[in-house]
Protein backbone atom coordinates (compact mmCIF):
# COMPACT_ATOMS: atom_id res chain seq x y z
CA UNK A 1 0.00 0.00 0.00
CA UNK A 2 1.71 3.05 -0.91
CA UNK A 3 1.06 6.62 0.89
CA UNK A 4 -1.50 7.92 -1.22
CA UNK A 5 -3.72 5.41 -0.87
CA UNK A 6 -3.28 5.47 3.17
CA UNK A 7 -3.95 8.97 3.19
CA UNK A 8 -6.76 8.48 1.34
CA UNK A 9 -8.46 5.72 3.51
CA UNK A 10 -7.43 7.95 6.58
CA UNK A 11 -9.14 10.76 5.12
CA UNK A 12 -12.69 8.64 4.64
CA UNK A 13 -12.04 7.01 7.74
CA UNK A 14 -11.87 10.65 9.63
CA UNK A 15 -15.07 11.98 7.16
CA UNK A 16 -17.16 9.18 8.96
CA UNK A 17 -15.99 9.05 12.78
CA UNK A 18 -16.67 12.86 12.33
CA UNK A 19 -20.27 12.06 10.65
CA UNK A 20 -20.81 9.67 13.58
CA UNK A 21 -19.90 12.23 16.05
CA UNK A 22 -21.96 15.10 14.79
CA UNK A 23 -24.86 12.61 14.78
CA UNK A 24 -24.46 11.57 18.62
CA UNK A 25 -24.17 15.58 19.03
CA UNK A 26 -27.09 15.78 18.07
CA UNK A 27 -29.10 13.34 19.24
CA UNK A 28 -27.95 14.48 22.75
CA UNK A 29 -28.64 18.46 22.09
CA UNK A 30 -32.29 17.11 20.66
CA UNK A 31 -32.79 14.98 24.40
CA UNK A 32 -31.29 18.55 25.83
CA UNK A 33 -34.30 20.67 24.46
CA UNK A 34 -36.77 18.07 24.72
CA UNK A 35 -36.37 18.15 28.79
CA UNK A 36 -35.60 22.09 28.73
CA UNK A 37 -38.93 22.83 27.04
CA UNK A 38 -41.01 19.71 29.27
CA UNK A 39 -39.21 21.71 32.51
CA UNK A 40 -40.53 25.10 31.44
CA UNK A 41 -44.08 23.49 30.70
CA UNK A 42 -43.73 21.90 34.32
CA UNK A 43 -42.42 24.96 35.84
CA UNK A 44 -44.81 27.49 34.14
CA UNK A 45 -48.14 24.90 34.97
CA UNK A 46 -46.54 24.59 38.55
CA UNK A 47 -46.48 28.62 39.03
CA UNK A 48 -50.21 29.07 37.82
CA UNK A 49 -51.41 26.12 40.45
CA UNK A 50 -49.51 28.14 42.84
CA UNK A 51 -50.79 30.72 42.61
CA UNK A 52 -54.56 29.48 42.43
CA UNK A 53 -53.65 27.24 45.30
CA UNK A 54 -52.46 30.71 47.14
CA UNK A 55 -55.08 32.28 46.24
CA UNK A 56 -58.56 32.08 47.99
CA UNK A 57 -60.62 34.81 46.29
CA UNK A 58 -59.49 32.77 42.80
CA UNK A 59 -60.10 29.49 44.14
CA UNK A 60 -63.54 30.73 44.80
CA UNK A 61 -64.05 31.81 41.61
CA UNK A 62 -63.50 28.82 39.92
CA UNK A 63 -65.54 26.80 41.94
CA UNK A 64 -67.76 29.00 41.53
CA UNK A 65 -67.49 28.86 37.35
CA UNK A 66 -67.06 24.93 37.63
CA UNK A 67 -70.28 24.78 39.72
CA UNK A 68 -72.38 26.21 37.35
CA UNK A 69 -72.21 29.97 37.37
CA UNK A 70 -72.07 31.68 33.96
CA UNK A 71 -70.15 35.29 33.58
CA UNK A 72 -73.53 36.75 33.98
CA UNK A 73 -73.49 35.69 37.40
CA UNK A 74 -69.69 37.40 38.01
CA UNK A 75 -69.10 41.31 38.72
CA UNK A 76 -66.83 42.91 35.88
CA UNK A 77 -63.64 42.60 38.24
CA UNK A 78 -64.39 39.03 38.73
CA UNK A 79 -64.87 37.79 34.86
CA UNK A 80 -61.65 40.01 34.57
CA UNK A 81 -59.73 37.86 36.98
CA UNK A 82 -61.14 34.32 35.62
CA UNK A 83 -60.51 35.39 32.30
CA UNK A 84 -56.75 36.30 32.76
CA UNK A 85 -56.47 33.07 35.14
CA UNK A 86 -57.36 31.25 32.16
CA UNK A 87 -55.54 33.11 29.42
CA UNK A 88 -52.32 32.26 31.96
CA UNK A 89 -53.45 28.70 31.82
CA UNK A 90 -54.10 28.69 28.13
CA UNK A 91 -50.88 29.83 27.45
CA UNK A 92 -48.65 27.47 29.40
CA UNK A 93 -50.60 24.93 26.83
CA UNK A 94 -49.73 26.85 23.93
CA UNK A 95 -46.42 26.63 24.73
CA UNK A 96 -46.36 23.07 25.12
CA UNK A 97 -48.51 22.74 21.85
CA UNK A 98 -45.84 25.13 20.12
CA UNK A 99 -43.06 22.75 21.57
CA UNK A 100 -44.96 19.58 19.97
CA UNK A 101 -45.61 21.43 16.81
CA UNK A 102 -41.93 22.48 16.14
CA UNK A 103 -40.98 18.80 16.74
CA UNK A 104 -39.01 19.75 20.01
CA UNK A 105 -41.57 17.35 22.01
CA UNK A 106 -43.42 14.17 20.54
CA UNK A 107 -47.24 14.49 20.80
CA UNK A 108 -47.84 12.31 23.48
CA UNK A 109 -47.31 15.12 25.53
CA UNK A 110 -49.85 16.81 24.58
CA UNK A 111 -51.81 13.88 26.18
CA UNK A 112 -50.31 14.23 29.49
CA UNK A 113 -52.15 17.32 30.00
CA UNK A 114 -55.17 15.37 29.40
CA UNK A 115 -58.25 16.76 27.87
CA UNK A 116 -58.75 19.96 29.65
CA UNK A 117 -61.18 19.09 32.77
CA UNK A 118 -59.80 22.85 34.36
CA UNK A 119 -62.06 24.25 31.45
CA UNK A 120 -64.88 21.99 32.04
CA UNK A 121 -67.56 24.52 32.61
CA UNK A 122 -70.19 26.61 30.79
CA UNK A 123 -68.39 29.38 32.03
CA UNK A 124 -65.20 28.31 30.42
CA UNK A 125 -66.89 27.77 27.16
CA UNK A 126 -68.50 30.76 27.26
CA UNK A 127 -65.77 33.43 27.74
CA UNK A 128 -63.73 31.24 25.51
CA UNK A 129 -65.74 31.38 22.65
CA UNK A 130 -66.61 35.39 23.05
CA UNK A 131 -63.38 36.66 24.41
CA UNK A 132 -60.29 34.61 24.92
CA UNK A 133 -60.04 32.27 21.61
CA UNK A 134 -59.48 35.14 19.42
CA UNK A 135 -55.63 36.05 21.30
CA UNK A 136 -54.41 32.50 19.41
CA UNK A 137 -53.56 31.20 16.17
CA UNK A 138 -55.83 29.39 14.34
CA UNK A 139 -53.58 26.09 14.36
CA UNK A 140 -53.84 26.26 18.23
CA UNK A 141 -57.87 26.69 18.59
CA UNK A 142 -58.66 23.92 16.14
CA UNK A 143 -56.19 21.47 18.72
CA UNK A 144 -57.89 23.14 21.78
CA UNK A 145 -61.24 22.92 20.51
CA UNK A 146 -60.75 19.51 19.73
CA UNK A 147 -60.27 18.38 23.34
CA UNK A 148 -63.26 16.97 25.57
CA UNK A 149 -63.13 20.41 27.82
CA UNK A 150 -65.26 21.52 24.39
CA UNK A 151 -68.45 18.98 25.20
CA UNK A 152 -71.19 20.17 27.04
CA UNK A 153 -70.91 19.51 29.98
CA UNK A 154 -73.43 16.61 31.70
CA UNK A 155 -74.09 17.94 35.25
Amino acid sequence: MNWRTFGEITAVLSVVLSLIFVGLELRASSAIARSEAYNTFSIRLSEVAEYMASNPEMTELVVRANGGELPSDFSEVENYQMRNNYTALIRVWEGLFRTVEEGILTPDYLEIMGQGGAFNSDYFREVWHSAIKFAYTDSFVEYFESLAWNQVNPN
